[in-house]
Formats: structure tokens, sequence, C-alpha cells
């Protein structure tokens, strides 16, 4: 029974890596789905100027998914 109790954990602590993997891309994709709106013939300009505007914002969600990937893996 032990083995069993162990892998249903690790399988629940999978789940909740993933479900936090998922709430971090919705996080990064939402400003970009934003900006999509008003950039329509400019799209790779203005997501451009917003990455530099929010460097520090991008750089923390970009930080924060690949510590959920290193973590799952």
């Amino acid at each position: 029974m032990a083995p069993f109790a162990q892998l249903t954990a690790s399988f629940a602590q999978l789940a909740a890596s993933l479900a936090q993997l998922t709430a971090s891309f919705a996080q990064l994709t939402d400003p970009f789905a934003q900006l999509s709106f008003f950039c329509t013939t400019r799209y790779s300009f203005c997501t451009t100027q917003a990455v530099k505007k929010n460097k520090a914002a991008v750089f923390q969600l970009l930080v924060k998914n690949s510590f959920y990937n290193i973590e799952l893996f």
C-alpha cells in the first residue's frame, strides 16, 4: 500500500505543478492579448514596445515559468 500512496501523492504534486504552470502562461499571454486589439497592423512593433516598458514584469514571468518547468521535470 505504501508505494501506491507515494504514487498518488506524486500525481497530486504533478497536477498542482501543471495548474501553476497553466496559470503562469495565462498571466504571460494576457497583456499581449490586450495589445493585439490595438496592434493589428504593427503587432511586432507594439509588442516590442510593451516588452521594453515592462521588462521587469516580463522577466519575472519568464523566470517563474522556467522555475515551474524545472520543478515539473
